[in-house]
């Protein structure tokens, strides 16, 4: 399987086509040393731990796997002027895409409106708006479905239309 051809079946797929795996440890946990001390001649370390919550295995196809959720570090800051929502709290995070284990895939997405909605982190135009690439739509489109339920899907397109983003041609 090449890459494309993964990101199409996932970009391609619904919820239906796969087993979500939450609410407990996902064993894709990172640990980064966040800074160091010395006080008496001891030596402190500082680690900040991170991890997804959620994973997804294709029922098709178990070799081909997602999972979301971990938190970009100091993305609770993150205050974007798109996030024009009831609730501005929005942060960014990390999906990524496995295929036999091996990560071979990752997006950066928005958590908006309080974690009602999931959005593709866009760049800037020059025209000052915001763009994405159909790719990264189609991909956070089916991770905002899993996260939040298939009966919320078109909840994503009116997020998506609200954020004002366009796709890049």
């Amino acid at each position: 399987m090449t890459l494309e051809e993964l990101l199409d079946l996932v970009r391609q797929s619904d919820a239906d086509h796969w087993e979500i795996i939450g609410g407990g440890p996902t064993f894709l946990t990172a640990i980064g040393e966040m800074g160091s001390s010395t006080d008496g001649g001891w030596e402190e370390r500082l680690y900040v731990v991170g991890a997804h919550h959620s994973r997804a295995a294709y029922r098709a196809d178990i070799s081909v796997g997602l999972a979301w959720g971990y938190q970009e570090r100091d993305s609770e800051e993150y205050q974007p002027n798109w996030s024009d929502f009831p609730d501005r709290s929005t942060s960014l995070c990390f999906a990524d895409f496995f295929y036999q284990g091996q990560l071979v895939y990752r997006i950066r997405y928005a958590v908006v409106d309080g974690g009602r909605a999931y959005l593709p982190a866009p760049r800037p135009t020059v025209g000052g708006s915001y763009a994405v690439t159909q790719l990264q739509h189609d991909l956070v489109r089916i991770l905002h479905e899993l996260e939040h339920g298939s009966h919320l899907v078109d909840e994503y397109d009116s997020y998506f239309d609200r954020a004002g983003f366009e796709i890049e041609r």
